[in-house]
């Protein structure tokens, strides 16, 4: 989100993704964030994800200090149903 949308590098790297790691971030006071509460156009990644055909493990890379660990799970089951 820093530089670009994920959904345009999903898009780039097609069929080179082999791991997804989930953050969020919010551009306006450059902040990392809980997932669901940034910037990152989710829906939009998961349908990049499954046009390449996707199915793997989607992994978090959202500290415990931005967000606890059950919070974010269940970000991540809200996520995977978009």
């Amino acid at each position: 989100m820093i530089q670009s949308h994920p959904e345009q590098w999903v898009k780039i790297i097609g069929d080179g993704v082999k791991k997804v790691h989930f953050k969020d971030f919010q551009r306006q006071g450059y902040e990392w964030k809980p997932l669901l509460e940034g910037d990152v156009n989710f829906p939009a990644c998961m349908a990049e994800l499954r046009k390449i055909g996707y199915n793997d493990v989607l992994l978090s890379e959202v500290s415990p200090g931005v967000a606890p660990i059950e919070d974010t799970a269940a970000a991540i089951r809200q996520i995977m149903e978009m």
